[in-house]
């Protein structure tokens, strides 16, 4: 999965700080040392980057901490907004890649959203087909697609349970060897 960051200047980027600082009553504002390093990143990034790129390169610019306030919030929202716009998953799917990047670039990521970032990323926005081999996005549950309803349900059959309904937009491809 790749996103475009083309349409993100570092001026929007700036500019989405100003927004979360007014909103908070919270200065606004660039800080001495970390501005000039997260606007270079920033700007000699390439324009086409995958997911886990763009989440890096967020990470770093949060880390630099180039504004007085909401460094993390920011740069949180400048992905968010490019994953909702550019990417294509099953809704649940979708929501779950935003909290996992969220997390990501904050620094916060359990070893477990990991995993399931991971594998979210390694999915590459595929269909899910009956046979397929899945489990759960945080890897608790692990099976084969039996049937896909009409309304996004899905029967897995799994290991320990037995059959049961699920959504399908709870599951990912299991990783290879898995």
């Amino acid at each position: 999965m790749n996103l475009e960051l083309n349409r993100i200047t570092w001026e929007k980027v700036e500019a989405a700080n100003k927004m979360l600082c007014d909103a908070a009553k919270a200065a606004h504002g660039r800080t001495s040392e970390g501005y000039e390093v997260a606007r270079q990143l920033w700007e000699h990034r390439p324009l086409t980057v995958t997911v886990q790129e763009a989440l890096e390169l967020a990470r770093q610019c949060h880390r630099s901490a180039p504004f007085l306030n909401f460094n993390g919030n920011t740069f949180v929202a400048v992905i968010g907004f490019a994953i909702t716009d550019q990417i294509k998953l099953p809704a649940m799917q979708l929501v779950s890649l935003k909290s996992f990047a969220g997390h990501y670039i904050a620094g916060t990521i359990t070893p477990t959203e990991e995993r399931a970032l991971t594998l979210l990323l390694g999915t590459g926005g595929e269909p899910l087909t009956v046979g397929d081999k899945v489990q759960s996005l945080q890897g608790n549950v692990r099976g084969e697609i039996k049937e896909i309803l009409p309304d996004g349900a899905v029967w897995l059959k799994t290991p320990n349970m037995g059959t049961v309904k699920t959504s399908l937009d709870a599951l990912v491809k299991q990783s290879p060897g898995r």
